[in-house]
């Protein structure tokens, strides 16, 4: 013992320095060596510059030991890519999520938030064509329909997800798990090839949380009483808005029979209105929440007359009543019990639904045109949206909703495209 430790180098402190930089790229959620950390910055412009880096959330860290050789990579806020770790094509990983050491990650992938994704994991959104017998495989096309790993989920050390499989959200995918079929959420899956085992939700007696069973209107969870009680029509109809007929409405509706459609930004309810309509020539029992604070924003308040001004507020001792104009919308039109208004921001309305678990279908952002402000808008309520659901914006030719619309396609890789004015957002 005593030969050993006259043996050990002198510079004892740049060992322990040297073997906690090598301790922080493998664990990088611990932080000993704030040089590390200084380095990120530098390292992630490099990314950005050589990997088709678009975006690195706050407090993201990227081991300079991981090999990141991607075409395009984005990573949330407070997620973790650990030394070893192969990432290659087009990934994206949401907020708060971890890839540990030695995993694979390549092709078209798409990790939501909050995922654990346990060492010498590999994904693959991609796959060899085989289709010829006449050409060797590496002779014939590629095919890639990606990988979709919902928020919440943990992948087992060992397991491998390949091409065209979407992992819902907060799964369990079992150690040494080969997944070749899409798994639903919170399903337990383990084999080769994996099944599902059970459900994590059969075994839940009590929840703190109450949550939204289908049979449930968002109505009877937030009011103790209808809101329309007792109120009268106390404004004439007014249903002046910005393009509330627009046929992708009918198109969306039509294909996703929604059960919950969320509009934010309501003005006065034209737009509101026509999806009601919409949904009862369907047959749709859907319900509609409008989120608005219905005080308008800065826009409105510099107009001082016309379409969109002050007079649309209806200012009241210096308080707007517009809200009293879209609830007399509502009566007037007959959609009193299919449309519930909810007096909140986005970004609150947003928080809210991820309180009560409520996931709709359809999300219409119609709120402000300022660029942080759609920024958060889509990206909160897109995590909350179903996940075979679909997003429709407005305003895409404002400069500020255009940039925040492409940003967040980018990040999240989604499928965009627009519709004139309107622009649509879906999970690949």
């Amino acid at each position: 013992m005593a030969d050993q430790i006259n043996n050990l180098p002198t510079d004892a402190a740049a060992l322990e320095r040297e073997y906690l930089i090598k301790r922080e790229n493998f664990l990088p959620w611990e932080h000993h060596v704030p040089e590390t950390r200084r380095q990120q910055p530098v390292y992630q412009e490099i990314l950005r510059r050589n990997a088709g880096a678009r975006s690195f959330g706050l407090n993201s860290f990227v081991s300079m030991d991981a090999h990141i050789y991607t075409d395009t990579f984005s990573i949330g806020e407070n997620s973790y890519i650990a030394a070893g770790a192969i990432i290659r094509g087009d990934v994206a990983i949401g907020a708060n999520s971890t890839v540990n050491p030695f995993s694979h990650i390549a092709g078209k992938i798409s990790i939501g938030s909050g995922v654990r994704i346990a060492g010498l994991v590999s994904i693959y959104g991609f796959n060899h064509g085989f289709s010829r017998s006449d050409l060797p495989i590496y002779q014939q096309l590629l095919t890639s329909e990606g990988v979709v790993i919902g928020d919440g989920t943990w992948i087992g050390a060992n397991a491998i997800i390949i091409d065209g499989v979407t992992v819902g959200a907060n799964c369990i995918i079992a150690a040494g798990a080969v997944v070749t079929k899409d798994v639903p959420d919170y399903s337990i899956a383990g084999g080769n090839p994996a099944r599902i085992i059970k459900n994590r939700k059969a075994d839940v007696r009590v929840s703190a949380t109450p949550t939204l069973e289908k049979s449930t209107r968002v109505r009877q969870l937030l009011y103790s009483e209808d809101p329309f009680i007792g109120l009268d029509a106390v404004h004439s109809i007014d249903l002046q808005g910005w393009d509330s007929k627009h046929t992708i409405f009918d198109e969306i509706i039509s294909h996703v029979k929604p059960e919950l459609i969320v509009e934010v930004g309501t003005w006065k309810g034209a737009s509101a209105i026509h999806m009601a309509q919409i949904c009862k020539r369907h047959g749709l029992q859907t319900e509609i929440v409008c989120i608005d604070t219905w005080l308008g924003n800065w826009q409105h308040w510099s107009r001082l007359a016309g379409v969109g001004s002050r007079d649309d507020l209806k200012i009241i001792n210096g308080h707007p009543h517009l809200y009293y104009q879209f609830m007399s919308n509502v009566i007037h039109s007959g959609f009193t019990q299919t449309i519930t208004p909810l007096s909140l921001t986005g970004v609150a309305g947003a928080k809210l639904f991820e309180h009560y678990g409520i996931r709709p279908e359809i999300i219409y952002i119609d709120g402000d045109h300022e660029y942080e402000s759609v920024f958060f808008d889509l990206r909160l309520w897109l995590k909350q949206m179903a996940p075979n659901g679909v997003l429709i914006g407005d305003d895409y030719n404002w400069p500020g909703v255009r940039k925040a619309a492409d940003e967040l396609a980018m990040e999240e890789n989604l499928y965009m495209k627009t519709h004139g004015q309107k622009f649509t957002l879906r999970r690949r």
